[in-house]
Order: C-alpha cells, then structure tokens, then sequence
C-alpha cells in the first residue's frame, strides 16, 4: 500500500469520526442566538447550554470571542458545542463592526 493510499485512508476515517462525533454533540445541546449591548452598541450572540439546562440551574459559564479578523461561527462549528456538551454554559459573540 502505498504511503499516499494510507494518507487518503486515515483522512477519510478522521473526517467521518468527527462528523459522527458532532451529530452526537447536536443531541446533547441547545442553542440560542442573543444580543448583547455594550456601551450602546448590539453585539451578536449565541448561548450554547447542555440539553436540560433550566434557569435554576447552577453550572460555569465561558464567554468566547474570535481573535482578529474571525468571526463568532467559527467558534459555533469548532468548540462551543463540545464545552456545552461538557456541562458549560457557552456565550460567543462577534465583535461590534465584525459578523452579524
């Protein structure tokens, strides 16, 4: 087998495990888009909580935001729903002028 076979194998079986892993993560979270204002400006939001997650309910929270020039789906598609799914409550943001 050559090394370019192998390569083409072990990518094709990282690409299906990781979707596989975040059908697993979509049952296990919920998301909610938000505004956030900040000295009179709107900034764009989501809240991603675990599946279940009532208002009483005491958990850590982590505000993520890009860093220069990205954007908060990023962040929506590469660790918020992982932390949630943790246990987290998860706030990302845009920056004013950046996204939505």
């Amino acid at each position: 087998m050559s090394s370019r076979t192998v390569i083409a194998v072990v990518l094709l079986l990282l690409v299906s495990g990781v979707a596989l892993a975040q059908s697993d993560i979509a049952d296990k979270v919920d998301r909610r888009t938000v505004d956030v204002w900040s000295d009179g400006t709107r900034l764009s939001g989501d809240v991603w909580t675990p599946k279940g997650h009532g208002s009483s309910d005491s958990r850590g929270a982590i505000v993520m935001s890009h860093g220069w020039g990205g954007t908060r789906d990023h962040l929506n598609q590469a660790y918020a729903p992982w932390l949630a799914a943790e246990g987290f409550v998860v706030l990302t943001i845009d920056y004013r002028g950046w996204g939505d």
